[in-house]
């Protein structure tokens, strides 16, 4: 903290902004193919057009493809992957005062075959900066899939 005139190289909002940065910029890893989602779409093959039928029906061979197409569009990235979003940003309460703390929401939707700990794990390692406090704010699990 401090006042405005006296910056010190480094503030908590800068510190902060950095490590939310990385995990916007890295992703968790695609695992398509490697949960429910396959399943569900061999499923559906069958009542699909002809292109679809045959690239669904073997997610063996096309997996990779899929999954990349899926997570290159938010509205199908969640099948892929955890997906990352930042929600909330707080720090400062004066314009001409250096913020002591800044502190971070980030919504993840855990792909069902990754866990907290896995997420957590991995969040950690991109922002590699031990100043950077990571904290479960809540659990919500996944439902279980029907067999």
């Amino acid at each position: 903290g401090g006042h405005g005139s006296m910056p010190k190289s480094e503030s908590a909002i800068g510190i902060l902004s950095k490590a939310v940065s990385r995990l916007e910029d890295n992703p968790h890893p695609n695992m398509f193919g490697r949960g429910v989602e396959a399943r569900m779409l061999e499923y559906l093959a069958t009542e699909m057009t002809l292109p679809l039928r045959i690239v669904w029906s073997n997610l063996w061979l096309f997996a990779p493809l899929v999954g990349w197409v899926y997570s290159s569009m938010p509205q199908t990235n969640a099948f892929a992957r955890t997906t990352t979003s930042l929600t909330r940003f707080n720090a400062g309460v004066k314009d001409n005062v250096i913020s002591p703390e800044a502190v971070a929401v980030v919504d993840h939707r855990i792909h069902p075959m990754s866990t907290v700990e896995e997420v957590m794990e991995y969040d950690r390692k991109v922002i590699n900066d031990p100043r950077v406090k990571l904290k479960v704010k809540e659990i919500r699990h996944p439902s279980p899939t029907s067999p």
